[in-house]
């Protein structure tokens, strides 16, 4: 018994009994073959789509550690910042004559000094934070 085209895209157990339970592109004969053109379609959607996931993903981890190296940058920045200001302020200044005990005493000025300017540079972290995911995510979507 020949099958039609449409024998041929029915669900088997629509078929009338005694129909072939699978009959290939080849034996049907036609071109348009509505499974296998469908087939072929959501095939390459789902490559696709699977492709695309891996690559959006690599994109966004790379954003994102990327994103925390330049957070722990930032607030060694920020130490480095505090341990500056704490030593300019301590250094010797040529014609004023300090003593090891005047300076001891002004130490605690001088690292609040430290301390807040150190605090001043970490209020812009988060932004540079989500700055630098920004960057790197768009650039590597080009």
């Amino acid at each position: 018994m020949d099958e039609t085209p449409e024998d041929v895209v029915t669900p088997p157990r629509k078929r009338k009994r005694g129909a072939k339970a699978h009959v290939s592109a080849s034996e049907a004969g036609t071109k348009h073959d509505k499974t296998t053109v469908q087939g072929e379609k959501l095939g390459h959607v789902l490559g696709d789509a699977s492709r695309r996931f891996a690559k959006e993903s690599a994109h966004y981890m790379r954003g994102l550690t990327l994103a925390y190296l330049e957070g722990y940058r930032l607030l060694s920045e920020s130490a480095s910042t505090m341990a500056s200001e704490i030593e300019r302020r301590q250094q010797h200044q040529p014609g004023k004559k300090q003593s090891p005990a005047a300076l001891l005493r002004d130490f605690p000025n001088h690292a609040m000094a430290g301390y807040s300017k150190a605090i001043e540079e970490s209020v812009d972290i988060p932004r540079r934070m989500v700055d630098t995911f920004n960057r790197h995510y768009s650039s590597s979507t080009k």
